[in-house]
């Protein structure tokens, strides 16, 4: 009598169909797994690329600077003057776009007291050493008084422009451009004013 032939199955010994099915989903579902978080992966690395290179130079949230140098009048009213700034920033969301309050006192043949305030926006211009340089322009407007003689309130704007080497937290800088204009009740003055300053950053 003729006996038909098995053919062994073609599943592992001890496995069945239906596991090997169960198998076969589990597989789709954790290659799903993965490619649905592979985004936020990615995204992920970009939040850390963008913070690491955040970190290159600490601008900061707030920053403070001590800024001394000689201060040239331009017009002839306006005499040349030892001038002195304390430079006071906020940076809001820690951007390169910073508000200044800049306090600046004046010495010389007359004396000037002026309460400015501007916006500062800070450049990267790249990595020298262990720190980075930083180029910024700014622009300062407000309130100024000159005590000679009689003692004279006058509006001042001025357009500034300089760059700082940033360590950590802390900056050294030099500050070439700094051209102040005054207005009054007395003819227009100019002054050009040079700075080196000291500062930190928080």
């Amino acid at each position: 009598m003729y006996t038909p032939r098995v053919q062994p199955s073609s599943c592992p010994r001890g496995t069945t169909p239906s596991a090997r099915r169960r198998q076969f989903h589990a597989a789709i579902a954790a290659a799903l797994v993965v490619w649905l978080c592979s985004p936020s992966a990615h995204a992920q690395q970009a939040t850390g690329a963008d913070t690491a290179s955040g970190t290159e130079a600490e601008l900061g949230r707030l920053s403070g600077n001590l800024k001394i140098g000689p201060s040239f009048g331009l017009m002839k009213r306006m005499p040349t003057q030892f001038s002195m700034q304390l430079d006071a920033g906020w940076a809001p969301g820690g951007g390169p776009l910073s508000v200044t309050f800049s306090p600046q006192l004046g010495l010389g043949d007359a004396v000037l007291f002026a309460l400015p305030v501007g916006a500062q926006y800070d450049l990267r211009v790249g990595r020298v050493g262990p720190g980075e340089v930083v180029a910024y322009p700014r622009v300062n407007l407000g309130y100024a008084r000159f005590t000679s003689g009689r003692g004279e309130n006058a509006f001042t704007v001025a357009s500034e422009a300089g760059a700082k080497y940033v360590l950590g937290h802390f900056s050294a800088g030099l500050e070439p451009l700094s051209i102040a204009l005054y207005a009054g009740d007395f003819d227009a003055m100019a002054a050009w004013r040079i700075y080196a300053y000291g500062g930190a950053t928080f």
